[in-house]
């Protein structure tokens, strides 16, 4: 049975650079001021807001003056690359006017944690591949455009069930506006597809065969009962929004978005028809200096592979330690802690039934852990967690 996962993943350069803009005019003694560098951030997280449509979504701010970006998705053409190329340098531009040591404590770590992630983002402008700019902000490097975990196929459809609001008729019609931009995100994804493989840079053929069963497992689904429409008519059912909405999105699913991923899948299979069979970026166009870049970004340190490899084999073996001598209290002493452990996969005790009722009978408990678990966080951290988690169902 699919696990269930925790759910909560460009204009004109102008527009972007104008905090910077504004902000650089200013005297340099200035900067000191906590409101004027909580003003700078503002400005960046507005350019930012406008390049990324679904943050904007994800975070409930896609209404007042970011209305308009609720009927949008994220430019993923050489144009949103620039845009994005140029908003980071921007930011660090902005950010090296600023005095540091002027800040109260708490600017001090809002100032390092924008700084790391712009300098990373401009380090990535120097591979051709790998999200480049937006990979430092969004806090991750993806080597290929698209595999199994990333890409339009698999973040869009999930996106709009899970965070796209639906209260009024305005609100539908986004929805529909980004079933559209959807489909050009495909031919977006597709155009670099073919330009990544030019360029020696596709995934190893382990993820390529799992990947073109992905896009074929969704285009082989007629349009009528895709999640992009049971979600739309679940959610205006909801509202009491009434018309002809499913028909208009499978209508944008047949005409625009199957065509856009045949494209795609066209243009898959050609980059990966011979594609090699070792995994690793190392075989990729500079690859090492790309992995070490893309371990520093994930870990915030100047380690390199071999340390961080080693501080994970030190941690697997204190953690199989500890894990033996709990699976030993419970009589289970035979055999690896690895066998032991498949052996509780296995057991029935612990099992869920492989079928509707079982997998809503697992989401449930698992709600229940979490709901146990909360009121125990202040003991252990003191940011006061807010939010609320949710453990639902996806395919």
């Amino acid at each position: 049975m699919s696990p269930p996962v925790i759910s909560p993943n460009r204009r004109q350069a102008v527009q972007m650079a104008l905090g910077g803009i504004a902000i650089s005019a200013l005297p340099g003694v200035t900067w000191a001021a906590g409101d004027v560098f909580r003003a700078t951030l503002d400005r960046f997280a507005g350019s930012i807001l406008r390049l990324s449509p679904e943050v904007a979504t994800n975070l409930g701010l896609d209404n007042g003056k970011y209305a308009a970006l609720k009927s949008s998705l994220s430019d993923l053409s050489d144009k949103g690359s620039s845009a994005w190329a140029h908003q980071v340098r921007v930011m660090q531009k902005t950010l090296g006017a600023i005095n540091r040591a002027q800040l109260a404590p708490a600017d001090q770590v809002r100032y390092d944690a924008v700084k790391f992630s712009v300098d990373r983002s401009i380090e990535g402008l120097s591979f051709s591949y790998g999200g480049g700019a937006l990979a430092g902000i969004s806090g991750g490097a993806q080597p290929y455009v698209i595999s199994q975990q990333n890409g339009a196929v698999t973040s869009v459809p999930e996106f709009l069930d899970s965070q796209h609001q639906i209260r009024t008729r305005a609100d539908a019609d986004a929805y529909l506006a980004r079933v559209s931009e959807f489909a050009r995100q495909l031919d977006q994804e597709s155009t670099r597809i073919r330009a990544d493989a030019v360029n020696g840079v596709s995934p190893p053929d382990f993820i390529a065969a799992t990947t073109l069963r992905m896009l074929t497992g969704f285009r082989a689904l007629p349009a009528s009962q895709q999640r992009l429409v049971s979600s739309l008519v679940l959610k205006t059912t909801k509202a009491g929004i009434t018309g002809s909405l499913a028909e208009r999105c499978t209508s944008l699913i047949e005409k625009e978005v199957y065509p856009a991923l045949d494209r795609q899948i066209s243009a898959f299979r050609a980059a990966t028809a011979s594609t090699p069979p070792g995994a690793g970026v190392q075989r990729l166009p500079d690859g090492d200096r790309f992995y070490q870049w893309a371990l520093r970004m994930g870990t915030t340190t100047n380690l390199d592979a071999q340390e961080i490899h080693r501080l994970g084999i030190e941690q697997n073996d204190l953690i199989k330690a500890r894990m033996d001598g709990l699976l030993k209290s419970q009589g289970m002493t035979q055999g690896s802690v690895g066998e032991r452990v498949q052996a509780l996969n296995k057991d029935p005790r612990f099992l869920f039934p492989d079928t509707d009722a079982g997998r809503a009978e697992l989401i449930s408990y698992l709600n229940q852990c979490i709901a146990r678990i909360r009121p125990k966080l202040a003991e252990i951290s003191h940011l006061g967690m807010k939010a609320e988690v949710e453990v639902k169902r996806v395919p």
